[in-house]
């Protein structure tokens, strides 16, 4: 659940890896194009949990906000809004909020350092509320120097296909971890090219934002 990040991970350069570790786990992509915070509420004041049961949400919001102007401070409150009415919705839902991803080729971008900061807030606000986890795996992006290479982020913004099968490395393991306590999970990398599925797109009642 969250920006053009969820959605592409789906519908974009990330569906062949979708399609072969997500979705046959039941997974549903609710990634708007252009979503904020303030819009995810909105979306939710729509009714967009209805009639949807899910064991866990993977939230992944904040980085528009911060693109278009947000400050830090507002983009962590933003999040801990999502996540409260996430969990007023579907109180029997594990929330896992995933840190805003690193972005722009430099570590030194104020982006980047702002995504920095948002995350530090946002995992302060929800520390120790039962049932969210904060979670940033950004590192996957990063080379040594802090870089971000074209061949993970094609925009130094969202990931390649290739992006999003490391992401995936990173995220299946601590999903499982939230459904199921004491286990350890072990990704298995792809052995042959993953091959796109057939061409699709989002759900018609999934407005798209620009």
């Amino acid at each position: 659940m969250g920006d053009s990040i969820s959605w592409e991970y789906a519908y974009g350069s990330g569906a062949a890896v979708w399609s072969a570790y997500m979705a046959p786990l039941g997974m549903a992509s609710y990634g708007v194009i252009g979503q904020t915070t303030q819009s995810l509420l909105y979306q939710f004041s729509l009714g967009l949990f209805n009639g949807i049961n899910p064991a866990i949400v993977v939230l992944d919001i904040g980085g528009n906000n911060l693109l278009q102007g947000d400050t830090p401070q507002a983009t962590a409150a933003g999040i801990l809004a999502d996540v409260a009415v996430i969990h007023e919705s579907l109180p029997q839902a594990k929330i896992l909020v995933l840190g805003v991803l690193p972005g722009m080729q430099n570590p030194t971008d104020s982006y980047r350092l702002d995504g920095t900061q948002t995350n530090q807030l946002a995992a302060q606000m929800l520390a120790g509320l039962p049932y969210a986890s904060f979670q940033n795996i950004g590192s996957v992006f990063l080379q040594g120097d802090g870089t971000i290479s074209s061949s993970l982020m094609s925009d130094y913004l969202h990931p390649t296909q290739l992006g999003y099968l490391e992401m995936t490395s990173a995220l299946l393991p601590i999903i499982e971890g939230v459904l199921v306590p004491n286990t350890s999970y072990s990704f298995a990398w792809p052995t042959t090219s993953l091959t796109p599925p057939p061409q699709s797109s989002a759900p018609s009642s999934v407005p798209m934002l620009v």
